[in-house]
């Protein structure tokens, strides 16, 4: 069994296309894991699982307790921007919404929660990205007002 550094956290990171984005390219998907495993690497970090859907993307990593994932976030999301927006003419003017939604695990909890995270395909069959951020991201969300709630559940509406 593999014991935890009190120094290791684990960080959930999902980003969601702009409303006028459009969807992010399944064909990108298989580029866009490759990159977040190798920008972890590079980050101090190790990838635990990514999935890529249309709508949404989750990124899984284990990392030391340090600025290590302000880099990652910082090399990342331009270079998973410039993958997705090589796929196709109509892909250029693709980008993220401005907030991605961050959450910090203890180290017990990653490799549950990279189970979630790969059952994407099989969660999705019953809930929609609505009902995924407000039932397991927001509602722990004990800093947000219900207004900054609502907000952001109204941007994958």
């Amino acid at each position: 069994m593999r014991t935890h550094s009190t120094e290791e956290l684990g960080v959930h990171l999902l980003l969601t296309p702009a409303l006028s984005a459009g969807s992010i390219p399944l064909g990108a998907a298989e580029a866009l894991e490759k990159l977040a495993c190798d920008m972890a690497r590079l980050s101090g970090c190790t990838c635990k699982a990514v999935n890529v859907r249309e709508d949404h993307m989750h990124v899984l990593l284990r990392c030391a307790a340090d600025e290590t994932i302000g880099h990652f976030i910082d090399a990342f999301v331009p270079k998973s921007l410039e993958t997705i927006r090589s796929i196709s003419g109509r892909t250029r003017s693709f980008d993220f919404d401005d907030r991605i939604h961050v959450t910090l695990l203890p180290p017990w909890n990653i490799d549950l929660f990279a189970a979630f995270v790969r059952d994407q395909d099989f969660y999705h069959s019953t809930h929609t990205l609505h009902q995924e951020l407000e039932q397991i991201f927001i509602k722990g969300a004990a800093n947000l007002s219900e207004g900054e709630k609502r907000e952001i559940l109204d941007t994958v509406n």
